[in-house]
């Protein structure tokens, strides 16, 4: 098992308190994960992601520190949400959701009530 050191763990939760790659940040909380004595099958579940893909992070930073863990730039289209891009987001449909479901009473309210006077 790949031992953190205090300075390590310190640098990791500085990167992801500032970081705003969801992919990025989920790596090194594996990373942080693993320092603090979870097995990569817990890593996995908790992460919602394969015991393979938490092996292979955490490899990568044995071999090459936080910095292999951080995304390179990549070619192409990725786009990518921040945490705030993605709140804002899922608001709107939140908000569209409800208006649609508030109109859809209202519809079935008029037709129960033109439904009881026939």
């Amino acid at each position: 098992m790949h031992k953190i050191s205090i300075e390590e763990a310190k640098k990791i939760s500085e990167i992801r308190n500032t970081i705003k790659d969801k992919k990025e940040d989920k790596r090194l909380h594996a990373i942080q994960l693993r320092g603090q004595g979870k097995s990569n099958k817990e890593i996995a579940e908790k992460l919602d992601t394969s015991i393979k893909v938490v092996n292979n992070w955490i490899c990568k930073y044995v071999k090459e520190g936080i910095e292999g863990l951080l995304s390179k730039g990549q070619k192409g289209n990725h786009r990518n949400l921040t945490f705030e891009q993605e709140e804002e987001m899922l608001k709107k449909f939140r908000r569209k959701r409800q208006k649609r479901t508030d109109n859809n009473s209202q519809r079935n309210r008029r037709r129960i009530c033109k439904n009881s006077r026939t």
